[in-house]
């Protein structure tokens, strides 16, 4: 018994770890500081929201003002969000929704990979 505690300890707490260091801040949408975004063809809904500060480095960031995308289709279905890994302000942005010719939304100035593909398994855009 003892063994198998142990065994479980060993393969979930590290998950545990990575998941806080590095997926926490970015896992729930704060919704009363968040902002929408909806696309002029009305296909698509993009939510800016700041960085849950569960971890040191989210608090450095929350304090810096740093955000994240998450993006929707017209019917609400989450699509993806951006990377975890590099997280901007979001004070002079453009913003590039998906298209025929661009399957992926896009931010610019391209300081970090904001980049969300779309593919036709999601109800992304189709040739």
């Amino acid at each position: 018994m003892a063994n198998y505690l142990k065994l479980t300890l060993i393969l979930i707490v590290p998950f545990f770890l990575f998941w806080w260091a590095v997926l926490s801040p970015v896992s729930f949408i704060d919704d009363s500081h968040s902002h929408t975004i909806i696309s002029p063809d009305k296909k698509w809904k993009i939510v800016l929201s700041p960085v849950t500060m569960t971890t040191p480095l989210s608090l450095i960031q929350g304090l810096e003002g740093k955000r994240y995308i998450t993006l929707f289709d017209k019917n609400g279905n989450y699509i993806g969000q951006s990377t975890p890994f590099c997280i901007m302000r979001m004070e002079q942005y453009n913003i590039l929704f998906p298209s025929k010719d661009r399957p992926y939304l896009g931010v610019l100035p391209e300081n970090c990979d904001y980049d969300i593909p779309i593919n036709k398994k999601n109800g992304g855009v189709r040739s």
